[in-house]
């Protein structure tokens, strides 16, 4: 017998890491006032900045999404990419031609024949967005970027219940199943009869299907033999009748079959992974009225999001059988859909149900980042006249309702960054062409990074370990048993405004070669270089601002420059690998001066230490904003958690290192599910000295 793997976190300081984003906290409530212009304290005029670079940086010039691909590569690679800087540069004329990147025989695109743009640029959108991300952050603005109705799902260890899904009588009900496994993928006499290949891929899901039982199939697990479900002795099918469309002409049929001791079922096509060696026949469907749940259609819309995620071909591969995404062909009925489901039921009797088409999948959450927003201190986005403080400066554009959508023009205005100094050979500024790896979107449904544990105190916690929640309920851990405990409206709370480190870029990771190179997922880019430490500042912008009161002046001041110089902004593409660390310094102050008598007006130019006489009182939010924006003490190891495997014959090495196996690992087993490890607070992570309890560290498989 195999030696089974053991996972483990590793507790080499070598091996600790910290996580490429943190959160800023939310500080109390977000106020909000209907802005007002004080006659006596407004000020209108700009700031004149600069911008060193740090770090390697990348904006994209979207005119071309092929520019750096080769002729083979654009017919070769669908949905290849391959980008330039950033740029005033129209190269979409360019999509269809051979742009003469010879590959080398290690497949060295250094030897790039294209010149990158002469004048590359800093759009002033990318400087204003992420100006104003700062100063949401530091002084309480809302959030005003986040999707409020995003689906909040995560794949759960616990299996579900299988389940008839239809309406009656105008409202969705659920009939709970027995489940039987039909053989369709071995010739293992001991796993039930047979369906051959070919035959059970012409049936649809949802198949009316007739079974007798025999025999069940146990699995060795921690030398124990675990029932895992009962088996299909033998079948027959009714022609062209299916859960949703049932053929009732073949009634007469379905009596022979009940007299010959078959029992009526229906076919639930499920995932396909590797090994697999059955799918389900859901059966005994109760029908007396007991035991029958009642969904609501929040429930329904949140099955059909999960559906929604499984069928993205950017997160799933495609299905083995048919070439499409997975649960091809199924869909919710009101007439009836095989399910799975859960419930949990509150003190109260309140309970909610959780459907998916997966036995073990993604579960999906009937509380939204938007609820959570407007219970915690409401940072939803602001929507009508009274608005926070970064939606007085930056303006805002409120949702469509009844009586129209509420907007604010935005206050100031910001200048794309050009050169401050020209070259003669644009590439001198440039690094060769790299291979920018697979960068996946935000995943919220980590509450364990994303979110706080919701445990008052340490009772109801296991002995190792953070607990178990989810964004609707958590485990309590009591005397060695596990329930399930509705949250609040108030609860998880959210940690706070997503955030990124820096830390130092290995341009040698994304060299291109025959193991790394343009695919579907990964991006051809051509990075702007870094400066060297004593460099003079690069690029050059202006930022407008009209009718904006001192103290709002002065947080804006601080937004561009942290009131410290050893801090710098993120900006670009690839911030999670540390590029576009960018340090942005204001070098001076113009304001606009009118004379009440004549009406004529000058700039007048006071130093900035004569006109910022007045220091900002600091809040916590501001101070963990420095410390995450501080370049010069920027914590070491920045990276997403990783698994170092150091077993012998992995047959597929980079899946097991992948870093979803490490949050896999991380929630603990199907019987004991349990986060050993969550996001240290960003006050905490960069220490050096941080508690080995509390500090991320690889996952060891051996």
């Amino acid at each position: 017998m195999a030696k089974k793997k053991k996972a483990t976190f590793s507790k080499d300081p070598d091996k600790r890491f910290v996580n490429p984003y943190n959160f800023i906290p939310l500080m109390g409530k977000c106020e909000r006032v209907i802005p007002e212009i004080e006659p006596d304290d407004n000020y209108t005029g700009y700031f004149d900045c600069s911008i060193k670079l740090l770090t390697p940086l990348f904006i994209p010039n979207t005119s071309s999404s092929s520019r750096l691909l080769t002729a083979e590569e654009k017919k070769q690679i669908a949905g290849g990419k391959g980008y330039d800087f950033f740029s005033y540069d129209d190269w979409s004329s360019e999509n269809g031609q051979d742009n003469q990147l010879p590959l080398q025989k290690d497949s060295d695109t250094s030897d790039c024949k294209l010149p990158p743009p002469v004048e590359p640029v800093i759009p002033g959108s990318e400087l204003r967005g992420v100006v104003r991300s700062v100063y949401e952050a530091a002084f309480k603005g809302c959030m005003s970027s986040v999707s409020l109705d995003r689906p909040l799902s995560r794949r759960t260890n616990e299996a579900k219940r299988p389940g008839i899904l239809k309406e009656e009588d105008g409202k969705w009900v659920i009939h709970p199943c027995q489940k039987a496994m039909l053989n369709v993928h071995t010739d293992d006499d001991r796993m039930g009869k047979l369906v051959p290949v070919e035959i059970y891929n012409q049936w649809k899901e949802g198949q009316e299907i007739w079974i007798k039982l025999n025999g069940e199939y146990k699995k060795e697990i921690k030398g124990k033999n675990v029932f895992i479900g009962k088996l299909i002795g033998d079948y027959r099918i009714i022609e062209n009748s299916y859960l949703a469309n049932c053929n009732e002409k073949m009634q007469s049929l379905r009596e022979d079959l009940k007299k010959q001791k078959y029992v009526q079922g229906w076919l639930h096509k499920g995932e396909t992974f590797s090994r697999k060696h059955h799918e389900s026949v859901f059966y005994s469907c109760d029908s007396s009225g007991q035991g029958i749940l009642t969904a609501c259609q929040s429930d329904i819309d949140r099955l059909k999001e999960i559906l929604a995620e499984y069928r993205d071909p950017k997160k799933n591969r495609a299905d083995s059988f048919n070439n499409a995404g997975w649960y091809f062909g199924y869909e919710v009925s009101s007439d009836g859909t095989p399910v799975y489901f859960s419930e949990i039921k509150d003190s109260h009797g309140d309970s909610h149900v959780y459907l998916s088409p997966a036995c073990i999948g993604r579960e999906a959450y009937a509380k939204t980042i938007g609820e959570l927003l407007k219970n915690n201190g409401g940072y939803e986005p602001c929507t009508g006249e009274e608005l926070c403080p970064a939606c007085q400066i930056f303006g805002m554009v409120g949702t469509p309702g009844k009586n129209g959508a509420y907007a604010c023009g935005s206050k100031i205005r910001v200048t794309d960054a050009r050169l401050i100094r020209p070259v003669e050979d644009s590439k001198e500024l440039f690094e060769k062409p790299i291979i920018l790896p697979e960068l996946g979107e935000p995943k919220p449904g980590a509450v364990e990074f994303y979110t706080k544990p919701p445990y008052d105190g340490d009772a109801a916690k296991p002995q190792k370990g953070e607990g178990f929640w989810t964004y609707d309920y958590m485990h309590e851990f009591q005397n060695g048993k596990v329930t399930k405990q509705l949250l609040s409206k108030k609860q998880p709370q959210l940690r706070g405004r997503k955030y990124y480190w820096h830390g130092e870029v290995n341009l040698g990771k994304y060299k291109e070669t025959h193991a790394n190179k343009v695919s579907a997922m990964k991006q051809r880019i051509r990075p702007m270089k870094a400066g060297e430490p004593n460099d003079e500042p690069r690029f050059h912008f202006r930022l407008y601002f009209e009718q904006l009161s001192k103290q709002q002046l002065t947080e804006l001041k601080w937004a561009l420059d942290f009131g410290n110089a050893a801090c710098a902004h993120k900006i670009g593409r690839a911030k999670p690998l540390g590029f576009g660390s960018v340090r942005i310094a204001v070098d001076s102050l113009h304001l606009r001066e009118i004379d009440p008598e004549t009406g004529s007006w000058a700039i007048k130019s006071p130093g900035l230490e004569e006109f910022f006489t007045d220091s900002l009182k600091e809040n916590e939010a501001m101070e963990i904003v420095q410390k995450m924006a501080n370049w010069e003490k920027k914590p070491r190891n920045v990276r997403y958690p990783s698994v170092e495997d150091r077993t012998v014959g992995n047959g597929n090495r980079q899946n097991a290192t992948a870093s979803h196996q490490w949050f896999t690992k991380n929630k603990g087993t199907v019987s004991s599910p349990n986060f050993f490890k969550v996001l240290p607070e960003a006050k905490d992570d960069a220490e050096e000295d941080l508690r080995p309890e509390t500090a991320l560290y690889t996952l060891i498989i051996e």
